[in-house]
């Protein structure tokens, strides 16, 4: 239990910003008074924790020694707690749901008192902010109050209307039990399911969801919440489809929902930043570049306009780099990605620890193959080396399988033959091992193992490419190879070789995106 709260109280005090922490120190300070000076050694405890990279018992004790080794659970534990409090108290400004909790704890104290006149009032106050930011399960709460005050305020008629309010937010309540539910087996089956090579697994899988009649009938969706992820719902079953007009079109409508209820952006700032980057994506499908570009202001609008947490100024930053870089490589403006490449680099310390795993190794991907496409071998590599220090094998390990590959061919490139050789044998071997060595894969590292060592610098190579790329189409006929060839188109790198041009040339003559 000691040790539980030891790695609680590290974490907490780390997930802290530097604003958090400076208000809590201001929060200790007014509280405890000066010439109780000894009560105020949790804040020195809070100082060694902060300045603690990995937990150190050993060490506290030592720098605190007048704090006896049995003392120093309860101080740990004060510690927690007064951190919780002070983190409540910053929060209570600008959370409506916390503001609206508070007033109904403030009407129990008043209701135990007797003064109902002043429940009343409270009451009517949290009931319009319930409203007008849709908190159906406070309202409930709230409603449940009103009738406990109807013997000593209201009338029977006021009786009955409360009644009939409280059985519509009641009926509110269970439809959105049910886009909950909806939302919530999807986002759990396609977390699972991210890595897959196939997406026929999920099409079944969101064809028997998408024939709940609450996904077909969009007047179901009464409330601002459930039409939220009513749009986000069939957004998430076109982009399984590859309906590109429809990803577009329902993601464009879940902005548009925000948009009309611009009080609700700032009460959830996360749900508008997903719904934004689901619209920029089908925009980029849609091959619409300027107005993508053009939707990535608002990722900026938002940090300037809405107080967000270090989670949410990490998603933004995240969204909008991987986005910008990506049009840059589309755009075939190198320059400019490079410039966003270093700009990306130099400000991601800041989000380093908020950002997820999942999504960083995707931005790291993009900025691997933009490098690899305009023959910047050594700086790929560098990006290359970053993905396999910086993540673990079951983070995307099938953009890590293709990102090994890539690897190979710059190596072979920059004629580390050697070097490239061994990467060879290590990468079947891992692949093997993990079961991963599909047919692309096993095609790619047979054809840089016996031909492109040897062909690379020679007047031959047509041939060889030609066969290499007939191979890897025909495999595009096959819904669960086709996926690997979508993260990066080996098929266009064949063609650079075959006609002998830039594979940035081949690309942008393709029409191609680059995508993950």
């Amino acid at each position: 239990m000691a040790r539980k709260i030891s790695t609680e109280l590290h974490e907490l005090i780390h997930s802290m910003t530097k604003d958090e922490k400076r208000s809590f120190k201001s929060y200790v300070l007014k509280s405890v008074p000066k010439e109780k000076k000894e009560d105020r050694r949790y804040l020195r405890l809070f100082d060694i924790i902060n300045k603690q990279e990995i937990y150190n018992e050993s060490e506290l004790l030592e720098s605190l020694n007048d704090i006896k080794p049995h003392q120093l659970p309860g101080f740990k534990n004060y510690l927690y707690n007064n951190i919780l409090k002070s983190l409540e108290q910053s929060c209570s400004e600008s959370s409506v749901e916390i503001i609206i909790r508070r007033e109904i704890n403030q009407v129990q104290i008043l209701y135990n008192k007797g003064l109902y006149v002043q429940c009343e009032k409270i009451l009517n106050k949290a009931l319009k902010a319930g409203l007008k930011y849709e908190k159906e399960i406070l309202l409930a709460d709230i409603y449940s109050w009103k009738k406990k005050l109807v013997l000593h305020r209201f009338s029977s008629d006021e009786e009955n209307k409360i009644i009939n309010e409280e059985r519509e937010i009641y009926s509110k309540l269970d439809k959105e039990k049910e886009y909950y539910w909806l939302w919530l087996r999807s986002a759990s089956h396609l977390n699972k399911q991210r890595v897959s090579r196939s997406k026929t697994e999920s099409r079944n899988w969101m064809e028997k969801l998408g024939n709940s009649p609450y996904l077909l009938d969009e007047n179901l969706a009464i409330s601002f919440f459930s039409k939220h992820l009513f749009y986000y719902l069939k957004a998430t079953d076109s982009y399984i489809k590859s309906d590109f007009k429809n990803i577009l079109h329902y993601s464009h409508k879940q902005v548009d929902h925000f948009k009309r209820n611009p009080h609700q952006i700032g009460e959830d700032p996360d749900a508008y930043i997903v719904a934004l980057n689901n619209y920029i994506i089908g925009l980029v499908m849609l091959e619409k570049f300027k107005e993508a570009a053009a939707q990535l202001a608002e990722f900026k609008n938002i940090s300037a306009g809405y107080k967000l947490t270090p989670i949410s100024k990490a998603k933004v930053f995240g969204f909008y780099y991987s986005h910008l870089i990506n049009i840059d490589s589309v755009l075939s403006n190198f320059s400019g990605a490079e410039k966003h490449i270093a700009d990306f680099d130099s400000n991601l310390p800041e989000h380093y620890k908020y950002i997820r795993r999942s999504n960083l190794i995707v931005i790291y991907f993009n900025i691997v193959t933009i490098f690899f496409i305009y023959k910047a071998y050594k700086k790929c590599l560098i990006w290359i080396n970053r993905i396999f220090n910086e993540f673990t094998v079951d983070v995307r390990e099938d953009l890590q399988a293709i990102t090994r590959i890539i690897s190979i061919i710059s190596n072979y490139e920059l004629e580390n033959n050697d070097l490239a050789l061994s990467q060879i044998n290590a990468t079947r071997h891992h692949l093997k091992k993990r079961k991963r060595l599909h047919k692309v894969e096993n095609i790619l590292l047979t054809f840089l193992e016996k031909k492109f060592s040897k062909i690379i610098h020679l007047n031959d190579q047509v041939s060889e490419f030609q066969k290499l790329k007939a191979h890897l189409t025909e495999l595009q006929k096959e819904d669960f190879e086709k996926e690997a060839l979508s993260y990066f188109d080996f098929i266009a790198w064949a063609e650079s070789k075959i006609e002998n041009k830039p594979l940035s040339d081949i690309l942008r003559e393709k029409g191609k995106r680059i995508t993950s």
